[in-house]
């Protein structure tokens, strides 16, 4: 059996200054935000640090398997895939080899997801996504949510390839899809104006963006 979502208890202590108690309630606020996200949405979200982007790509995931019996996948630079999937299976308590192998879970570093050939090709990862999200229904799903850690696509110069990947994936969502993409605030802070406006005609829903 999963953990159920609520296994974990929060505690803060008093006295608290009230940024600190807004540092500490941030991230439950986000990943209740993620929760409730349904076919159809495509979310910009915003996190404090690599760390945090990641733990809640970890509970955005388990959402998608045990509340919403979707497949679900993580792209992120952020930690090893292999530490992600070590991860998972201990804490998670599941075969994470047999999910993998029937579409349940897939778990991808950028360069491996996105340029597979050296070069990021726009087409052939939205077709590679569809295709993706195609096999989970036929195998039973409800639907598909992605979780895509977008940093890379600022951090190798390939802003722009980032920008009208996010401007098509925003027009295929008559698919049963939640598209997560997550940056961390340094991340969005080292963008400029255009850019950060285009951000946000592409998602449907900003959460703690600036």
């Amino acid at each position: 059996m999963f953990p159920s979502m609520n296994d974990d208890k929060t505690i803060i202590k008093k006295p608290i200054s009230i940024n600190e108690l807004l540092k500490q309630i941030t991230p439950s606020l986000k990943i209740s935000a993620l929760a409730r996200a349904v076919p159809g949405e495509h979310i910009l979200v915003v996190f404090e640090t690599h760390k945090e982007l990641v733990e809640q790509a970890l509970e955005c995931l388990k959402i998608g398997l045990l509340e919403k019996e979707e497949a679900v996948m993580l792209v992120t630079d952020a930690i090893p895939v292999d530490r992600i999937r070590n991860k998972i299976a201990s804490e998670w308590n599941i075969d994470i080899d047999s999910m993998e192998e029937n579409g349940r879970i897939t778990l991808s570093a950028f360069h491996d997801w996105y340029m597979p050939d050296g070069k990021f090709e726009l087409q052939k990862s939205i077709t590679r996504l569809r295709k993706k999200l195609e096999q989970s229904l036929a195998r039973g799903r409800k639907g598909f949510r992605c979780f895509e850690d977008m940093i890379p696509f600022y951090s190798l110069d390939l802003k722009h390839e980032g920008l009208r990947y996010e401007s098509v994936l925003e027009k295929k969502f008559d698919l049963p899809l939640v598209a997560i993409c997550a940056y961390t605030r340094q991340s969005i802070e080292q963008l400029d104006s255009p850019a950060i406006e285009l951000l946000h005609q592409h998602h449907i829903r900003l959460i703690g963006s600036p």
